[in-house]
């Protein structure tokens, strides 16, 4: 009977590691910190973040509402004044709840953000819609948010005028030139310009940034047009394209036809801005944009066919990393 019952024992202990081992492997398998993770507590008060980065738990506080109250039509009146020389109109004042996504929490690290803090469900803000008068006389609208997140006020002019400038020239140049005859696809980005290496250029950029929320230092919409953006503010453009398939015609020719109508394009702008047009612009072929070493990035700056222009000059012919700095210097004395 001793002996039997030791036995069970002996048999129980086995069951009991072999048990804990299981557990022990399923839980490494599906530990948080393998791959981060919300707990929401259960009473909804807060949440535990699983960090993968730190492998330590970050405790959020909830709350139903952040509101954002800050009245910037009333704090930039005379920016707004002298952004549209006194001729707008609000149209509407709205008061915007939006929900918010938590789920990208679970994809930050320690090093990107503040851990610890609050989160909240909804946020609520107000938009102003107000209407101005461009250099032709056509009715704008320039839509304000108090919602610092999204942007602060110097982020929302900017956004305005690049969004405004690059839809123009994409539809007036890029799609005349190349895509209406199936010759290339073609995508325009503006910048303001600006060099992040360089430590006299950052506090340049961050000093432009806010004085273009002063009155002295406001842009003029009511005068800016897509002629005249390069002598109002510091932009370059970004124009990328990809050219099509030959057509039928031998690629030697088809390629050399598409270099000549990029350039004619790249004149017609240097004309309409009166020579002040910047820009760097890429072009890359059917068969290049699609070969192996474009999509592993090998060799792709030396299979492009590239275009910097500097106030309607071409400065470089091949790919080169001196751009930023040579339209940073053009700008020293005119805008910082």
């Amino acid at each position: 009977m001793k002996k039997a019952v030791a036995l069970l024992f002996v048999f129980l202990f086995i069951v009991i590691v072999i048990v804990k081992i299981t557990f022990h492997s399923v839980e490494s398998q599906t530990s948080p910190h393998d791959w981060g993770g919300i707990v929401p507590s259960d009473d909804g008060e807060y949440i535990i973040i699983y960090c993968p980065s730190c492998e330590n738990d970050h405790v959020f506080v909830f709350e139903e509402i952040r509101l954002f109250d800050e009245h910037l039509i009333e704090i930039y009146e005379e920016t707004l004044n002298a952004m549209f020389d006194d001729e707008w109109t609000i149209l509407s004042e709205e008061k915007i709840i939006e929900e918010i996504d938590h789920s990208h929490l679970e994809y930050l690290h320690c090093k990107w953000v503040q851990w610890e803090g609050t989160v909240y469900n909804y946020h609520h803000f107000y938009q102003w819609e107000i209407e101005y008068f461009d250099a032709s006389g056509n009715s704008r609208i320039f839509l304000l948010h108090n919602q610092h997140i999204r942007g602060n006020f110097s982020a929302q002019i900017r956004n305005y005028i690049t969004d405004f400038i690059a839809q123009y020239y994409q539809e007036h140049f890029l799609h005349p030139y190349l895509e209406e005859s199936s010759l290339a696809s073609s995508r325009i980005s503006v910048f303001f310009s600006r060099m992040s290496t360089c430590e006299e250029a950052h506090s340049a950029w961050e000093d432009y940034q806010r004085f273009i929320t002063t009155s002295e230092g406001a842009i003029p919409l009511t005068r800016l047009t897509p002629e005249n953006v390069f002598e109002i503010i510091p932009v370059n453009f970004s124009i990328h394209i990809s050219l099509n398939e030959y057509l039928g015609i031998e690629q030697s020719n088809f390629e050399e036809y598409a270099e000549a109508r990029i350039e004619e394009m790249i004149s017609s702008m240097i004309d309409f801005t009166n020579g002040n047009f910047t820009a760097f612009i890429s072009a890359r072929t059917y068969e290049e944009a699609r070969s192996e070493e474009a999509r592993s990035g090998l060799g792709a700056r030396e299979r492009l066919i590239w275009w910097y222009y500097i106030q309607g000059e071409r400065v470089y012919t091949g790919w080169t990393d001196q751009f930023s700095r040579d339209v940073f210097e053009v700008h020293r004395g005119v805008f910082w």
